[in-house]
């Protein structure tokens, strides 16, 4: 994985990590993460502090399990930056992931990413990648803790399309760290 340029801006769209089942009524936003999940998505946080490409801008659902797999991405990475949780990214479609990024990232960060779920968090991917030779591979399963990210190739983050984007990297929780 290449450390991030200064011209280039990134995107990364990840599942929440692996969560438990709810218990007995517990709703599904309130499911945990699992010891697995927590462990994978502190790895993959000091996978991308270590490369340099750790997000200036974290954006989450606030559904337990994806706030948990943000803040466990920070404490890998060992960061304290502010994490933003929306309770929009629970139940929404791929184009209103776009909406959400366009409205709440700074437009001058160089890198966000967004914590959500599948089947949205998937199809937004997957939209994005729609160039790439690789999308029938990477987006078979996109598995919890999977996270795709994108080089941007446009201003602001309003105009998110295939043709503006570049499938860069994968990270599965089935990689060593």
């Amino acid at each position: 994985m290449a450390n991030i340029q200064s011209a280039v801006r990134y995107l990364t769209l990840m599942r929440h990590a692996e969560a438990g089942l709810a218990p007995p009524g517990v709703a599904d936003h309130e499911r945990p993460m699992t010891c697995a999940g927590c462990a994978w998505a502190e790895t993959l946080g000091g996978r991308l502090a270590r490369s340099e490409l750790f997000p200036d801008c974290l954006i989450s659902s606030d559904a337990l399990r994806a706030a948990q797999t943000a803040r466990n991405l920070l404490a890998g990475a060992h960061e304290e930056q502010q994490l933003v949780l929306l309770p929009e990214l629970y139940e929404c479609g791929y184009e209103e992931i776009f909406s959400i990024i366009a409205e709440t990232a700074d437009p001058s960060a160089k890198h966000v990413l967004v914590v959500a779920h599948n089947p949205a968090l998937a199809a937004a991917a997957e939209y994005l990648a729609a160039q790439s030779a690789r999308v029938g591979l990477v987006f078979e399963e996109f598995a919890p803790g999977t996270a795709a990210t994108f080089s941007v190739q446009t201003e602001g983050w309003q105009r998110l399309r295939p043709a503006s984007v570049k499938l860069e990297w994968v990270h599965q929780p089935s990689e060593n760290a």
